[in-house]
């Protein structure tokens, strides 16, 4: 059985790159693998495109609009994404029904990963008459035996160009069920040479190994430069007070002095200790997460009360919400957290006399995600950022060269932090730069997406 897996795993990922005729290759891919798992309809999702199918009832293509997802259940569609087939009533997803004329259909599915992140979802079907019936064994066939090689695909599917093909009524003439590479003249031709996508594939391959070996230098870098600016002066400091205190004993208020001098120092030290070994522990798997429903606004307002002002640069926070917004489900400690290193991210690099503008509203979500989001944004006025340097915020140890010079203190990690708990969330940062009508800054914007509780229709 495991060989019959690897054989048809191999001859989709051989249909990609040597493809037969001129057809759009998510529906040859999608034709081979329904007559694979015997199923009346396989639908085949790259990244976060339209759907392409192929059905017995004699429709192909792409599906020309959103209307696909309409109707379907979130929770239901995520249990099927996650392995779980269900048979489906009228009611429940009436596409099924309506388009491809299956009565009660069976659907099941695969989400497709690769290298950890998801890159695609599989669906097939086939009809079952009657709901609830056990599933005939020919029909079982188990996607994630094929999810590798699934995610594969889909990955050398993301590299190009394809087409954007409506319904389709006919599809060529080509004999999936014969069609083997190994066994066709196909097989003496060189990949490299014959197959456009498989160039693509290795040259995104070189290219992401090269960059890879460029963030390793410059991360390497980056921690060396900061780790030693940033614990040379704290260093200093103490060894500074030790030689005066045991050069000359010092008066009961000089010693509560100098102690407090080498209880800061201590702290600054101890900041960027703890920051590291955080970052270590978050990225270790097992995690216990406590989610629950949290009111993003009680907990925005509360952080913000309680939010130390770094120097007199007169920042004033201001929070600006819908009065109907919904609550996250998120961990509490987390969340309170992100807000913090935001916050305090703010304050730091924020220009003297200029406002912190927190803003939380609502957003509606797309045909392809389960849940609703609350967003919030989080901006301020800043030094003018070079736009390609905005990616490069959430890297490890990362720090604008002006903020070296200015001595500004950290270490780099206050946004890595953030990003790595709102994904353990299952959420998403991003951030955005504009010039400001003030010379020489910019707007810069933090935008965290947070799912909302339970499931939406």
């Amino acid at each position: 059985m495991a060989t019959h897996f690897a054989s048809l795993g191999k001859s989709l990922i051989d249909l990609v790159c040597l493809p037969p005729g001129n057809e759009p290759v998510p529906v040859l891919l999608a034709h081979k693998l329904a007559l694979a798992l015997q199923s009346e309809v396989v639908v085949w999702i790259v990244g976060q495109a339209q759907p392409w199918f192929w059905s017995l009832a004699g429709k192909h293509g792409r599906w020309p609009s959103e209307d696909f997802w309409q109707d379907c259940p979130p929770h239901t569609l995520e249990a099927i994404a996650n392995g779980q087939g269900s048979t489906l009533t009228t009611e429940e997803w009436p596409l099924w029904q309506e388009l491809f004329h299956l009565p009660c259909p069976r659907v099941e599915g695969v989400k497709t990963f690769f290298q950890g992140r998801e890159n695609g979802l599989i669906l097939t079907a086939h009809s079952c008459p009657v709901k609830g019936k056990s599933v005939q064994k020919k029909r079982q066939f188990p996607l994630q035996k094929l999810q590798d090689d699934l995610g594969v695909i889909n990955q050398l599917l993301s590299g190009i160009e394809l087409p954007n093909n409506e319904l389709l009524q006919d599809l060529s003439s080509v004999n999936l069920a014969e069609f083997d590479p190994i066994s066709t003249p196909h097989s003496s031709r060189n990949f490299f040479e014959e197959s456009p996508i498989l160039k693509i594939w290795y040259e995104a391959s070189h290219r992401q190994l090269e960059q890879q070996k460029q963030w390793n230098e410059k991360l390497i870098n980056n921690i060396i430069t900061i780790m030693s600016d940033q614990t040379r002066n704290p260093l200093a400091t103490i060894r500074m007070v030790v030689a005066t205190l045991r050069a000359t004993p010092p008066t009961p208020e000089k010693l509560e002095q100098r102690l407090e001098i080498i209880d800061q120092a201590w702290h600054k030290l101890n900041d960027i200790n703890s920051k590291i070994l955080q970052l270590k522990q978050l990225k270790q798997e097992g995690n216990q997460l406590q989610i629950q429903d949290l009111e993003v606004i009680s907990l925005l307002k509360e952080t913000i009360e309680h939010c130390p002002t770094l120097g007199k640069d007169n920042h004033k926070i201001e929070l600006h919400y819908d009065h109907e917004i919904n609550s996250v489900a998120a961990d509490d400690d987390y969340l309170r957290q992100i807000f913090q290193e935001l916050l305090a991210n703010a304050q730091k690099f924020a220009v003297a006399d200029s406002p912190i503008v927190v803003t939380v509203e609502q957003c509606d979500h797309t045909a392809m995600e389960l849940k609703k989001k609350v967003k919030c944004t989080f901006s301020n006025h800043t030094v003018a950022i070079d736009a390609q340097n905005l990616q490069h915020l959430f890297d490890p140890f990362y720090r604008e060269q002006w903020t070296i010079d200015s001595a500004i203190a950290g270490v780099g990690l206050g946004l890595t932090i953030v990003r790595t708990l709102i994904e353990q969330l299952n959420g998403k940062i991003s951030v955005v730069g504009k010039p400001s009508s003030q010379p020489g800054q910019s707007i810069i914007t933090f935008t965290l997406m947070i799912p909302e509780s339970g499931a939406t229709e």
